[in-house]
């Protein structure tokens, strides 16, 4: 009766492990515009869903070999507009929460901030993503809106 139960308890344990892999694909799947490895990615902010598709999520990420992104761009005052739209929004999702909204402003001002300081701007089909990230400090943000 034991060998029965061996491989049951094998399915549902690579079951449940198969799943768990899924759902962290999600990550992944909204960072896939970077050309190198990342070795850690987790979500900072997540807004409550709306209605359809709307979303404003926030995720902080660093690469496995600190290094030049070879798709950003130098930030410069010609991104400020991409910052300041995507930062607004921060604003607004937080405004009942003040502290975390200065925080994670800060946060994302220190990576902007940095003399290496890279970004890149997509808006594709109602979906714009900001990613800035610094290879000084190995950490970057990636700001996702869709509505």
């Amino acid at each position: 009766m034991k060998n029965k139960w061996i491989p049951k308890s094998c399915l549902i344990g690579l079951s449940i492990t198969f799943l768990l892999l899924l759902s962290s694909c999600g990550i992944n799947n909204d960072l896939n515009d970077i050309t190198a490895d990342i070795a850690t990615s987790s979500v900072v902010f997540k807004r409550e869903r709306g209605f359809g598709n709307d979303r404003f999520d926030i995720y902080s990420f660093s690469l496995k070999k600190p290094k030049a992104i070879s798709n950003f761009h130098q930030v410069s005052e010609e991104s400020e507009r991409f910052f300041s739209d995507q930062i607004g929004m921060i604003d607004i999702e937080l405004m009942n929460d003040p502290s975390r909204a200065s925080s994670l402003k800060t946060d994302i001002d220190k990576v902007k901030n940095q003399e290496d300081g890279q970004y890149l701007y997509l808006n594709l089909n109602g979906t714009s993503k900001l990613y800035v990230y610094s290879p000084t400090l190995n950490m970057g943000y990636c700001l996702i809106l869709v509505i």
